[in-house]
């Protein structure tokens, strides 16, 4: 247990890192010529340059999942009825601006598993789902060749479901997770130590 808690406190620490230092990189970029302008319609996925953007509709589907599981983790109903109903204006704001169909379905139906865990109070599967919402919303990005990248996305996925399958007492759940965990690092390894350095977080995950 004292290791898994040690894990979900590194992913935290690296992924945590990187996603901050990566949107100071972007909001610098802002003031620089042909950026884009992320208070464009909601349905604006391209800027003049034709380079893509994430729409704001699934980036805040992102977000909603986040939110709703902190909410969960915390057992505050009223913050995840809240943030709930934001998540699905953001799902079906998706569908007119991605328009994908499976993924569209697979993130409908993921956002109809989060409802039934909010309204049933079901702390542990709120937080799996929600969880899971997240992860949708980072592989759908991915076409969009996101400024912080999809794999640094997912190691905060995985550091929220270390946390929840820890909570959930599943061994089997955990050590899948810390696989995938691995393997993501190590994708994305020399990106991280060349953003952050080789401290303690970054050596230990390469142990």
């Amino acid at each position: 247990m004292e290791l898994l808690q040690r894990q979900i406190r590194t992913i935290s620490m690296v992924s945590g890192s990187l996603l901050t230092i990566t949107a100071c990189s972007t909001s610098s970029d802002a003031t620089k010529p042909h950026q884009a302008n992320l208070t464009q319609p909601a349905n604006a996925t391209q800027t003049s340059t034709n380079v893509a953007i994430v729409p704001p509709s699934l980036a805040n589907v992102g977000e909603y999942g986040e939110n709703i599981y902190d909410a969960a983790k915390a057992g505050n109903w009223t913050t995840a009825a809240d943030k709930l109903r934001g998540l699905k204006d953001a799902a079906h704001q998706v569908r007119l601006d991605v328009r994908n169909a499976n993924t569209e379905d697979r993130l409908d139906a993921q956002v109809g598993s989060v409802d039934k865990a909010v309204v049933g109070k079901d702390r542990l599967a709120a937080m799996r789902e929600a969880n899971q919402v997240t992860l949708i919303a980072a592989n759908m990005s991915q076409p969009f060749n996101p400024k912080i990248p999809v794999d640094v996305v997912k190691l905060d996925y995985y550091g929220r479901e270390l946390e929840a399958w820890t909570a959930a007492k599943n061994s089997g759940k955990l050590q899948s997770t810390v696989i995938a965990v691995r393997n993501t690092w190590d994708g994305i390894r020399r990106a991280v130590e060349s953003r952050i350095g080789g401290g303690t977080a970054v050596r230990w995950l390469n142990d």
